[in-house]
């Protein structure tokens, strides 16, 4: 766990999604048809109610699926890990970028192998 991050625990989640412990098991699979304008307004109600984490290293809340890299010093979506190789995080904006480094080291292995 990184120190700089603030986690809520899951009564406080709980608490703001207004939900019981009862009412925490999976719910059945949301309609796949049209959602009315009602629907939509609940569902975005409950979603702004939401807390986010609060970085104390970077002294932001951070958007959902948004952690603090100790290593780049600072937060990154959906972080996957610090690449040393790459010298920066793998995360949303660069991850297909990574995913092509990736298979560049491999086809540069595969030439490697068959000059030996």
């Amino acid at each position: 766990e990184d120190p700089g991050e603030e986690i809520i625990s899951l009564e406080e989640l709980r608490d703001v999604n207004d939900l019981s412990p009862s009412d925490a098991a999976p719910a059945a699979p949301a309609p796949t048809g049209p959602v009315s304008q009602s629907q939509l307004a609940q569902f975005q109600s409950k979603a702004s109610r939401a807390k986010l984490r609060f970085c104390k290293v970077c002294q932001m809340h951070q958007p959902l699926r948004t952690k603090h890299c100790r290593d780049c010093g600072r937060c990154v979506r959906t972080h996957d890990h610090h690449c040393p190789w790459v010298g920066t995080c793998v995360g949303e904006g660069n991850r297909v970028y990574f995913f092509w480094f990736l298979v560049l080291q491999w086809c540069e292995l595969v030439a490697f192998t068959l000059e030996s």
